[in-house]
């Protein structure tokens, strides 16, 4: 059966990713170092799973893993350097595999693909809350998640530029382009922080609000279209 992610026609990584982790620690194509690796990037993601708010320890990755402590060492200097690579492993698993949201867009509705791309990042940040969490506490200070943040901010923007473009059958001038961009990162910041605020923090009102995550998906969307409708009538 469909996941909702797959069912959504968006191609965000819909398998659970400690279930992708346990997989490459299970794979003998891989080196048994990469395996190794695989094993404690899994451990640490159940741990966040079962105890968000815990600190997690090398003593705990250990118990999960059964592994030696000199082996953790082999991989990582400490617990911090552990974390940062499972938020690295993370971004490149499930948005950096991304494909096109359809191979044959045809005369599909516009605005029901941005409501399809909505519902897949409200289903990524619910499935994933933990990991979103561990990336707002640690991403502000590290410099390589934050150039992988602005990345994928960019590339964001160019896809919703490109197919734009696409649609309308006229490429933007210089000014165009630099308002529409400007408009799109700052949509981008908004989407980023409902998001936030509704699966991480868990605020009152948009939980209240916005239990069912097709009416989040909606109003994300209207508020996108608002910005995007414009530039199909130019």
């Amino acid at each position: 059966m469909d996941t909702p992610l797959q069912a959504s026609g968006v191609a965000l990584n819909s398998q659970s990713f400690a279930d992708g982790l346990k997989a490459r620690s299970l794979d003998r194509k891989l080196l048994k170092k990469e395996r190794t690796k695989y094993l404690l990037l899994t451990a640490a993601t159940n741990l966040l799973s079962r105890e968000p708010s815990a600190k997690i320890s090398i003593e705990k990755v250990l118990e999960e893993t059964g592994l030696s402590r000199g082996t953790f060492y082999n991989h990582y200097k400490d617990v911090d350097g552990l974390l940062v690579n499972l938020l690295e492993t993370f971004l490149n698993m499930t948005w950096g595999s991304r494909e096109p949201i359809r191979k044959k867009t045809g005369e599909v509705d516009a605005y029901q693909l941005l409501y399809e791309t909505n519902l897949a990042f409200c289903y990524a940040y619910r499935e994933h809350s933990h990991i979103y969490a561990l990336f707002n506490e640690i991403s502000s200070t590290n410099k390589g998640l934050i150039r992988i943040r602005e990345q994928m901010n960019n590339d964001w923007v160019a896809r919703n530029v490109k197919h734009i473009e696409k649609r309308r059958q006229n490429p933007f001038d210089t000014i165009e382009r630099c308002q529409i961009e400007g408009k799109f990162r700052m949509l981008i910041a908004m989407t980023i922080e409902t998001l936030r605020e509704r699966f991480v923090h868990g605020d009152a009102f948009l939980v209240e609000r916005y239990e069912a995550l097709e009416d989040l998906a909606s109003a994300l969307s209207e508020i996108w279209w608002k910005i995007i409708s414009e530039y199909y009538a130019i």
